[in-house]
This record gives structure tokens, C-alpha cells and sequence, in this order.
């Protein structure tokens, strides 16, 4: 199958590029996304990666220009909030069902509209980025969690325990056929750590 259709449309399609943010309604970006779909699906048909990566691109874009408008026309009240699954109760959910628009994609693309325009430009021409990808951007990253290895070894060992079923035998039966050193050894530690493990927290 021949690229040469998707390569035609691309031209057309990258001027689309500039009129991105010149719309001004939600309706007008979702068109410009839809078509960019289309033309994404037959590029990869055609397998005219080059062109699929533009559209793609493209779609991105106005997947997020349309973030934006729905932001703020839920900022001036054109549009209210409402949660997943719940009855109707105003015009946001049903304009959005007339576009085509699901929740999850006003969702998704609302959010791909608070990532920062020079995080945006870096991730938006990355081969294999998805909506997804680039709204996950836009959530608070969890701060690193700082664990002392002693407690990370204790953790470990007492996860041994319970996994290898000791915890259900005698700990005198497990102790008896040791060497008598060995043994006595463990009799000795074993008051030493009970108290260690029922101190209060």
C-alpha cells in the first residue's frame, strides 16, 4: 500500500499545526484531533512511520489544545464538574457526549494541558508517546522513599520467616538438631529478641 495519500494529507495536516491555537472551541480542536486520528490509522496501514509520527504528534497537540478549552470553560461556568459514572446534572457531561468526548478523555487531555509548555515540546515529538504518557506528566511525582538498609534486612528476614513456614513450627522442634553450641546460642538470643519485638512503638 502506498504512503503517498498520508503524505499528501501530512502537508495539509502540519499547516493544521499553526491553526491549533487559533481555535477558540472545544469543538473546533476535537474536529482537528478526529482528523488527525484518521489520518494516523492510515499512515500506519500505508506503514509510512514518518507521516504516522506527525499526525501523531498533531492529534497530541489538539488533544491538549482541547484540554485547555474545556479547563476554561468550566473556569467561567460554561461547563461544571462532575465525577465518573453519576447521573447528569448539567451541561458539561452532555455537551461533552454531543462532541464525543468521553470523561476519561476530557480528563486525560485536561490534564496533558497543565504539563508545562517546554515539558510538553520535549515529550510531545518522542516516538512512541501516547496522551497518557504526557498527562502523567502533570501529576505530583510521590517523593522518594528513604528506608535505613539495616531495617530493609530486618524486613527481609522476617519476610523469610513467614515465607518459608517457620513461623508454624516449634521454634524448640527447629533448634533441637543442632549442634549443642548452636543451640545454645539460640536459647540465649531468643528471650533478647522476643522483648526486642513486643517493645511498644
Amino acid at each position: 500500500m502506498s504512503g503517498r495519500p498520508a503524505i499528501q494529507g501530512l502537508v495539509a495536516y502540519e499547516k493544521m499545526r499553526g491553526a491549533i491555537e487559533a481555535r477558540h472551541r472545544v469543538d473546533e480542536a476535537k474536529d482537528i484531533r478526529d482528523k488527525a486520528r484518521a489520518l494516523e490509522v492510515y499512515a500506519r496501514q500505508a506503514n509510512d512511520r514518518e507521516s504516522e509520527q506527525k499526525v501523531h504528534e498533531i492529534r497530541m497537540r489538539a488533544e491538549t489544545k482541547a484540554g485547555k478549552l474545556i479547563k476554561e470553560a468550566k473556569e467561567a461556568g460554561q461547563m461544571c464538574e462532575q465525577s465518573k459514572g453519576r447521573p447528569k446534572k448539567a451541561s458539561h457531561e452532555a455537551r461533552l457526549s454531543e462532541l464525543g468526548i468521553s470523561y476519561d478523555q476530557a480528563s486525560t487531555w485536561q490534564q496533558m494541558a497543565e504539563v508545562p509548555d517546554e515539558l510538553f515540546e520535549k515529550l510531545v515529538t518522542q516516538p512512541g508517546m501516547t496522551s497518557e504518557n504526557i498527562a502523567a506528566a502533570a501529576r505530583p511525582k510521590a517523593p522518594p522513599i528513604k528506608v535505613d538498609p539495616e531495617a530493609l534486612w530486618i524486613w527481609g528476614t522476617l519476610g523469610d520467616l513467614v515465607r518459608r513456614g517457620l513461623l508454624k513450627r516449634s521454634f524448640r522442634d527447629l533448634v533441637k538438631e543442632m549442634p549443642l553450641n548452636m543451640r545454645r546460642d539460640c536459647e540465649k538470643w531468643a528471650p533478647t529478641i522476643r522483648g526486642w519485638l513486643e517493645e511498644p512503638a
